[in-house]
């Protein structure tokens, strides 16, 4: 009735919740950094194309019309030309801003590639982070009525004369203690929650864990080191490296002569006085050009270009130690934090039956309240300690994924 009214924010509780990489997809294609990417891709790709062309001649068409007064006479001209004009030779500096430019789109292209592999990576750590908080959140939910359940259980004991007071008291205590730890929990889960609704739009996903199979029926085979180079940011530093050495030797081409050919052909109709001429109009030439003196412009960009590269040369290795860095960090914690969720799965399920023991006996009034207690805490514990475990398997995993450059999708499908 609330909803209905308006009174409470509507959701969509019809539709079933997306599994895990549907929600992936969903935060990639919602992000203004992927969408940004991609339109410095469209940019670059416009911005470059004259020099993906540069090879080509440039192509003209011209429409003419004079007219003068000669010695009291009126002489006109109307007509049409076309004109062809071909670099022949400039010292390589048009063929090096062709492949600049190439270079230059496939590095944009790589680095698209990259903030959608960074993208994935900030995705799956918030899906993490609210799956724990979702699955911690329902695990203080249970264990509070479970508490409160034994609160009522000591209270009618206690009115039967079999307890003493001081063993509700402390009961109650750790009803409250449990229900504090809950709220906090809560609080917790919107912040988590809050963040999904902001990449994804909305929160109706599947809270569970996605890879607890995969990960726990096999070890998980780690991409070798070799492999790394196809790592988009890998492939993105070394295009830069390539584009920044074809712009300077570019700028340096362009400090030599130049040897270019024009050719123009037109048709035209001249008038002068009462004569009337048609004729047809071509030339050629062929023109050597030596820059002398242009304030060293040409000097001062190949300077530039030689220190751009340079700087393209410190970042590619900046590139390459990080990714050896985070490789070698997956490679050494991802099997760990596996063996240890599995682990924690085990103690687990030896908690739940050993307070399943105790539970009955309390009932029964073979056991006191804070042995019940102590039963009770030790589950709680192994239960928060195995979610964590799972979270931080799944947390490992796509960072494993985005250390060895390969999207979650086809990560998850190669193992």
């Amino acid at each position: 009735a609330l909803v209905g009214a308006g009174l409470w924010p509507q959701e969509s509780f019809a539709n079933a919740p997306i599994d895990y990489l549907a929600a992936v997809k969903g935060i990639v294609e919602r992000n203004p950094s992927v969408g940004q990417a991609e339109a410095r891709v469209r940019i670059v790709r416009g911005r470059n194309l004259p020099s993906t062309l540069a090879l080509l001649p440039t192509i003209s068409l011209q429409g003419r019309k004079d007219a003068r007064e000669e010695f009291g006479l009126d002489a006109s001209r109307l007509g049409a030309a076309a004109s062809i004009d071909f670099n022949l030779f400039r010292f390589g500096a048009d063929y090096s801003a062709m492949r600049a430019a190439g270079k230059e789109i496939e590095a944009e292209q790589a680095q698209l590639a990259a903030i959608t592999l960074s993208t994935e990576s900030e995705a799956a750590r918030a899906l993490n982070q609210w799956i724990l908080s979702t699955l911690d959140t329902e695990i203080l939910a249970r264990l509070t009525d479970t508490r409160k359940s034994l609160l009522q259980i000591a209270g009618r004991r206690y009115d039967r004369g079999l307890i003493p007071k001081q063993e509700v008291d402390k009961l109650e205590i750790d009803f409250e203690n449990d229900r504090a730890v809950q709220r906090d929990a809560e609080m917790t889960l919107l912040q988590s929650e809050s963040a999904i609704v902001e990449l994804l739009g909305h929160h109706d996903v599947e809270r569970s864990w996605p890879w607890k199979k995969i990960l726990g029926s096999s070890k998980v085979p780690l991409t070798p080191l070799e492999k790394l180079s196809l790592r988009p940011d890998w492939v993105e530093a070394e295009l830069r490296v390539s584009a920044a050495e074809h712009r300077a030797a570019q700028s340096w081409g362009r400090m030599f002569p130049s040897l270019d050919f024009s050719l123009s052909y037109g048709l035209y109709e001249a008038r002068s006085g009462s004569s009337l001429l048609n004729r047809a109009e071509y030339s050629t030439s062929l023109v050597l050009s030596f820059p002398l003196f242009d304030r060293l412009s040409t000097y001062g960009e190949f300077s530039a270009q030689s220190e751009s590269l340079r700087s393209s040369q410190l970042a590619l290795e900046r590139v390459k130690r990080a990714a050896k860095r985070e490789w070698d960090s997956a490679k050494q914690a991802l099997p760990l934090a596996v063996e240890s969720a599995l682990a924690r799965e085990k103690t687990l399920l030896v908690s739940r039956g050993l307070y399943r023991d105790a539970l009955a006996r309390f009932e029964r009034g073979l056991t006191q309240a804070n042995d019940l207690n102590i039963d009770q805490q030790r589950l709680l514990q192994s239960e928060r300690l195995a979610i964590q475990g799972w979270a931080s398997a799944h947390s490992l995993f796509a960072s494993y994924c985005s250390a060895s450059g390969r999207r979650l999708r086809a990560c998850v499908e190669s193992e």
